[in-house]
């Protein structure tokens, strides 16, 4: 989908997907610090970490939520529709260097209330264990009826 193309609420299936892979890295989690000004030394110290467990800095969850994001903004549904609920479960932790693949399917289009929901997961692809798991709900612009 182009960056001009807006998501449309008659295009989605049940069954579509989206997906998307990245590192975790430093930068990255040192990124997220900033903006967030969460400084819980389990992501900003790597001796603290270890010392309980962690064989280095755990990145924040809401790093792989935003790749959740990425997809429904930019993908599926895509450009126009608006993030309005979500449940998640963070299932394991992810440290630097992690590879991760974020994915969204759609499980439901209701058209009469311009409303999609999508399963959310993070899969870490050198362990394959899920890292998120969840349920998005998404409403979704419908260009038919002039919305």
């Amino acid at each position: 989908m182009s960056p001009s193309a807006k998501a449309d609420i008659a295009q989605v299936r049940l069954g579509d997907s989206a997906s998307v892979e990245f590192v975790v890295t430093e930068q990255l989690i040192d990124r997220f610090v900033e903006f967030s000004s969460d400084t819980n030394s389990l992501h900003v110290h790597d001796d603290f970490a270890q010392a309980h467990g962690y064989r280095g800095r755990v990145a924040h969850g809401l790093i792989a939520l935003s790749a959740i994001s990425r997809l429904i903004g930019t993908q599926l549904p895509g450009h126009g529709s608006l993030w309005i609920a979500q449940d998640v479960q963070f299932t394991q932790p992810t440290l630097i260097g992690d590879r991760l693949e974020a994915k969204v399917t759609v499980e439901k289009v209701s058209a009469a209330a311009q409303v999609v929901i999508l399963k959310t997961e993070v899969v870490n692809l050198d362990t394959r264990a899920v890292v998120l798991r969840g349920t998005a709900k998404v409403r979704v612009p419908n260009h038919a009826g002039g919305v």
